[in-house]
């Protein structure tokens, strides 16, 4: 990318650097193409040269970082005229790793180990119902444009394909892939719940009637009957008997949120109180996707809404998606922290929507889509 700078003022040099990278006018989606940009070029260009000082054409994390604070610092620390030069500084190294994380698990660059990255080939996403296509790999934004023979415009780290006409012509490319190859192909949620259920029911040990005071247990259909909010409820709330297995975790005050584990586990009531009989532990990935099945079982499905408005799109309330789905969170971002949104909220792309409506459809989570704008 080169923006020619001289004697503009720094409003002026933003103007151009977005203009450049046809960014989002939005202020963290603007910081993350920039650092999404420099880091696909630094490792493009250390992938592709013939000599190198770094092993085999990799680029180190450490020389990365290196060259982003040289580069962007200074161009950061103005952007953020409220905060001392070492608070921006502190929170560019954030946005810096944080950035070159996303990138990664979009599929732009590799991890070949010992903290070396190398650029990922090229590759264009197709989705159903879409007129851009979402532009993968390490290729920096002008070289994509050579190599593709169109334009592309930037939101956050993720980049499309600009207009349907254009778009159209590499659609029968080898280098266009679905959306199911890039997200992964993943089991109708249905029979994964059911297979998964199974197999812990197989590994269900037997204990002595225990009390259950001291867990919750997912059971949004007991919170639906109660007329009340909510997925977790507190065993002692519950004086009902429960047919089949349910997911059940120890209450947070008795575990640190990070490491609370999870299980499968059968219950009973006794003397008016809810017993645990038999359980079985779920790995964390297995029960965020065991959720969305559990949802879909007791017809308690969870809604989202997108609003669409201009180029870009929020989803209210964001939820924790498990793997493979969640891959789609690296293309989004949040204006404030989380610790500030109650329910969190997440931006993206326009172009984004197909994407969304169909990962949320893959985990029966109900999609309401409101607002207009023009699509790029």
């Amino acid at each position: 990318m080169t923006v020619e700078t001289g004697e503009r003022k720094f409003e002026e040099m933003s103007l151009a650097v977005a203009a450049e990278l046809r960014c989002l006018p939005d202020s963290v989606a603007f910081e993350k193409s920039i650092v999404a940009q420099h880091l696909r070029t630094a490792i493009y260009v250390g992938s592709t040269r013939t000599t190198s000082s770094e092993s085999g054409g990799h680029t180190s994390t450490q020389r990365l970082m290196a060259n982003l604070r040289r580069s962007l610092d200074g161009f950061f620390i103005n952007l953020q005229l409220s905060s001392s030069s070492s608070e921006a500084q502190a929170a560019n190294g954030d946005l810096y790793r944080t950035t070159l994380d996303c990138i990664a698990g979009l599929g732009d660059v590799v991890d070949v180990g010992g903290g070396h990255w190398i650029s990922a080939p090229l590759r264009l996403v197709e989705m159903d119902g879409a007129e851009a296509l979402l532009v993968v790999g390490g290729y920096p934004m002008e070289a994509a444009r050579a190599a593709l023979g169109l334009e592309m415009a930037s939101g956050g780290i993720g980049r499309f394909t600009v207009g349907a006409k254009s778009s159209a012509k590499l659609r029968n490319s080898e280098i266009v892939v679905p959306l199911a190859s890039w997200l992964g192909v993943s089991e109708v949620l249905s029979v994964w719940t059911s297979r998964a259920t199974n197999s812990h029911l197989k590994r269900l040990s037997h204990t002595d009637e225990i009390a259950a005071d001291q867990v919750e247990l997912y059971a949004p259909d007991i919170l639906r009957n109660q007329h009340k909010k909510g997925r977790w409820v507190q065993a002692t709330q519950i004086h009902q008997s429960i047919d089949g297995p349910r997911l059940f975790r120890p209450l947070g005050s008795r575990s640190r949120d990070y490491s609370r584990p999870y299980y499968l586990g059968l219950f009973d009531v006794r003397d008016g109180e809810l017993v645990l009989l038999r359980s079985a532990p779920v790995e964390f990935e297995v029960s965020l996707r065991l959720r969305f099945g559990i949802d879909e079982l007791l017809k308690t499905p969870r809604s989202v809404k997108i609003s669409v408005q201009g180029d870009t799109c929020t989803v209210t309330p964001w939820l924790k998606l498990p793997e493979p789905e969640n891959r789609i969170r690296f293309l989004g971002w949040t204006s404030q922290p989380h610790a500030d949104r109650n329910p969190e909220i997440v931006t993206f792309h326009r172009s984004s929507v197909p994407m969304l409506i169909e990962i949320f459809r893959r985990l029966a989570i109900q999609t309401s889509i409101a607002g207009t704008g023009t699509m790029v």
